[in-house]
């Protein structure tokens, strides 16, 4: 029975989700690095989000940002930036010269999804009965 528990409890330790391209709701570069937006329902964090860069056939540099962890909270869904120097892609200096392709699908955002606001969201306050 012990070794059954083990392995359960193996399997429950692996991450829930498995990397996969995070669509993207807004994308703007400049000579600091690359934003983008994705949808959080308040637990994303920068370590569940991670950029894979490849080299296409045309040896242009295809960027495809992952999400390793699903955010599993109840929150309204909502907007969230996440920026990346160009040092941290791996392509400092190369950026302006370099064709890159996005990977990620692209997304038009609906009313119902919401930027936060600057100073961060207020605290979840569960339901009382």
């Amino acid at each position: 029975m012990k070794p059954c528990w083990l392995f359960a409890g193996a399997l429950l330790s692996l991450p829930l989700l498995a990397a996969t391209p995070e669509p993207l709701y807004q994308l703007q570069w400049d000579s600091q690095g690359l934003t983008v937006q994705v949808q959080s329902q308040g637990c994303t964090q920068p370590e569940d989000l991670q950029w894979q860069r490849r080299t296409g056939a045309k040896g242009e540099w295809q960027l495809t940002l992952l999400r390793r962890h699903a955010d599993r909270c109840k929150r309204r869904p909502f907007l969230l930036s996440v920026h990346r120097s160009w040092s941290e892609l791996g392509m400092q200096g190369e950026w302006q010269t370099q064709p890159l392709q996005i990977m990620n699908p692209l997304r038009i955002a609906s009313d119902y999804l919401l930027s936060a606001p600057a100073g961060g969201l207020p605290a979840f306050k569960p339901k009382t009965q």
